[in-house]
């Protein structure tokens, strides 16, 4: 994961910057994607960690997009968010390096 780990910062910042709220997917869709990658971690984790940093990338994206239209719309908590990033790193957490650079895109997307 640390080679990659600097384009997941560059992708939820660029997530968080080209988020519009008008061409979004509802929160509550979003929110359900985020259950799904939950569901297929759990269920396929120790099948699929060669793909966990992409995973990641993509679960940090959404979240960063999320938390953003929180700042416009009261629809889903973040500390929904943060359980689910937090459900991620416990799943996986043997399996990933972690890097100052995705503890940066952590604390950047629910901030």
């Amino acid at each position: 994961m640390s080679a990659s780990s600097g384009s997941c910062l560059a992708a939820v910042e660029r997530a968080v910057a080209e988020t519009d709220v008008g061409a979004v997917l509802p929160l509550g869709r979003q929110h359900s994607l985020l259950n799904i990658i939950n569901v297929v971690i759990h269920k396929l984790g120790h099948l699929i960690h060669i793909y966990l940093p992409k995973v990641l990338q993509i679960l940090l994206c959404v979240t960063a997009s999320v938390s953003n239209l929180l700042d416009n719309r009261d629809q889903v908590s973040r500390r929904e968010l943060t359980k689910n990033i937090c459900m991620f790193f416990k799943q996986i957490s043997s399996n990933i390096t972690i890097t100052v650079m995705i503890i940066s895109a952590v604390i950047n997307c629910i901030t």
